[in-house]
């Protein structure tokens, strides 16, 4: 809940809304109340442009969290777990079998409209080796199959004509690929980009 309350104070201009969990009790709806600004409308821009980025730039990340026809984005995340002495057989130290896989993404049709967080706690992965750790089901192919249900539920036009891009299967037994994005680069410094429009 925390993830997708800041989340979407990131994505929607910097507004932090206090989350509802329910729409409504007894037929009255629930006012949306907010807590004040997280950030400025250009850097929620720029968040907006380097969440697209993931699914631009990483292979893998473009079979199983893009979706086509709509705007998405999101950033992925693969934390260690430490164990203490009492779990870990008298020493503590890190799991070497077990992370946490958390995806926070959103969808719209243009622009972002619904926030996803997935995360997966004490996953075992089928591939365990340095720079490279996969998951049967990823966490970010959870958010897309979950994002894709939100699409047609709340009956979200496509903004494009679907491609038929992107995988739906629950294993990806290819060639290995970082499961982290490394550097994220979007079409250049967005600070620089605005620096020089301004100037024109």
């Amino acid at each position: 809940m925390q993830l997708a309350t800041a989340y979407s104070a990131m994505l929607n201009g910097g507004v932090l809304v206090r989350p509802r969990i329910v729409h409504a009790i007894n037929g009255v709806e629930q006012p949306i109340t907010t807590r004040g600004l997280a950030t400025s409308g250009r850097v929620s821009s720029q968040i907006i442009e380097m969440t697209k980025g993931l699914t631009r730039i990483v292979p893998l990340y473009t079979r199983l969290a893009d979706i086509p026809s709509y705007a998405s984005g999101g950033k992925s995340g693969t934390a260690q777990i430490w164990l203490t002495k009492e779990k870990n057989g008298g020493k503590a130290g890190w799991d070497k079998r077990h992370f946490n896989f958390t995806y926070v993404g959103w969808i719209g049709r243009t622009a972002p409209e619904y926030v996803v967080a997935v995360s997966v706690r004490r996953g075992t992965p089928i591939v365990n080796t340095q720079g490279n750790i996969q998951n049967n089901i990823e966490s970010f192919e959870l958010f897309r199959r979950i994002a894709e249900e939100i699409a047609s539920l709340f009956n979200i036009p496509p903004a494009a004509p679907a491609t038929g891009s992107g995988s739906t299967s629950p294993a990806h037994h290819r060639a290995p690929e970082p499961s982290a994005l490394v550097g994220l680069l979007v079409g250049g410094d967005p600070l620089r980009r605005q620096a020089a429009l301004r100037r024109t």
